[in-house]
């Protein structure tokens, strides 16, 4: 059993990280609580799940994927700081994509599926894991794995 306590890592993904975002409706609170969906002053769409209650990440953008079609399913930034969540499963993200993922003091999170990028790995341009620790204790829980699934 390894346990990486990565401080920042970071990777930029297909070439140069670019400014753009697609701009579109955030999908409705009632679909993605507890998270939380703003628009940057530019109009790009982050989503946010902080806090300390137990999440459902994987219902969460099971419905967000049911309320958005098409190119509206292209959102900015995945912003993770909650406390409870303990594992990233596979397709966590179902059909919805990001070109950037912060995962920052999430203290519990220690699984993160070596598919769990499966639908968004092609779009994602940053990857950032600060001040977590995840454990890698199995083949399908294999933290580098999935990183080298993003590289689309």
């Amino acid at each position: 059993m390894f346990i990486y306590y990565i401080c920042i890592y970071t990777i930029l993904l297909a070439g140069q990280y670019t400014q753009g975002c697609q701009l579109g409706n955030c999908p409705t609170p009632e679909s993605i609580t507890p998270c939380l969906c703003r628009k940057d002053s530019r109009g790009c769409r982050l989503i946010h799940c902080d806090g300390y209650r137990d999440i459902n990440l994987k219902q969460v953008f099971k419905s967000m994927s049911r309320e958005l079609h098409g190119n509206n399913r292209e959102l900015h930034v995945f912003s993770l700081t909650n406390t409870r969540v303990t594992e990233l499963p596979e397709n966590v993200f179902a059909s919805i994509q990001f070109d950037v993922i912060n995962i920052t003091n999430a203290y519990n999170l220690r699984r993160i599926n070596s598919k769990a990028f499966y639908c968004t790995n092609a779009e994602i341009q940053s990857f950032k894991l600060e001040n977590t620790p995840v454990i890698v204790e199995h083949p399908d829980y294999d933290l580098f794995q999935a990183l080298d699934s993003m590289e689309g």
